[in-house]
């Protein structure tokens, strides 16, 4: 598939209800960050997330969230609480998907971390049509979506935003490296949200086929970032 931005238009459905609560954050990880869910309890954390869409196509177990769906059927979870500026990342593993959509569909399958409402969200994702696999970035607002995607074949790696407080960029990690590896696709977006955006993490199948991968290390960096991690998020 390459690299390639298309515009589409009409409604794009990413199954999240809005909810906004505040929530004390675990803090940990490297310089600064602050775990959102490390996924390590039995079941999912109703603290830190609320469920819109089909809820038995994630479970949790074994210290990580786990997607599987045969079906046309997407499911989110929606954090608890809002977000300030910051960088945003997800581990992700054991991507696979059989959906064989064609590309332009709107009918991709993925693994998706996002922030913003319904109507106006940015959202990172691993995806697969039936020319491959593909890291890609969306923005959608005014009934509109724009993407922006490299091809790629990795089964783990992570998936980040960069907000700086009316900016959104756009990163992916072939690897787990939580500072090194980030490449940015796509061009700087500004939502332009009046009030401090909600993450979500979703997860589609696609038009056909079975998709399954797991999640874990949902963090939140607040700025100031390091100076290391913020010089490779703005080259």
């Amino acid at each position: 598939m390459g690299r390639g931005v298309v515009c589409l238009g009409g409604k794009v459905p990413i199954w999240f209800l809005s909810v906004c609560v505040g929530l004390s954050l675990l803090v940990c990880g490297i310089g600064g960050a602050d775990v959102y869910d490390d996924f390590s309890r039995d079941g999912i954390d109703a603290s830190k997330w609320t469920i819109s869409g089909t809820s038995a196509l994630f479970s949790q177990s074994d210290g990580r969230l786990h997607f599987l769906s045969k079906g046309d059927a997407g499911v989110s979870l929606v954090s608890t609480t809002s977000f300030a500026a910051g960088f945003f990342r997800m581990e992700f593993y054991d991507f696979y998907s059989s959906n064989d959509a064609q590309s332009g569909r709107g009918k991709g399958s993925f693994a998706a971390l996002g922030l913003g409402p319904r109507d106006n969200y940015v959202r990172m994702l691993r995806g697969r049509v039936s020319t491959g696999g593909y890291f890609e970035a969306n923005y959608f607002a005014n009934n509109r979506l724009q993407l922006w995607y490299d091809s790629t074949a990795v089964g783990f790696g992570q998936l980040g935003l960069y907000y700086d407080g009316s900016k959104v960029s756009f990163f992916y990690n072939n690897g787990l490296d939580s500072e090194k590896g980030w490449q940015r696709v796509g061009p700087r977006v500004t939502p332009g949200w009046n009030s401090s955006p909600q993450l979500f993490i979703s997860g589609y199948p696609g038009a056909s086929g079975r998709t399954t991968f797991a999640v874990d290390n949902v963090e939140y960096m607040p700025v100031r970032l390091p100076p290391s991690l913020l010089r490779r998020l703005e080259r």
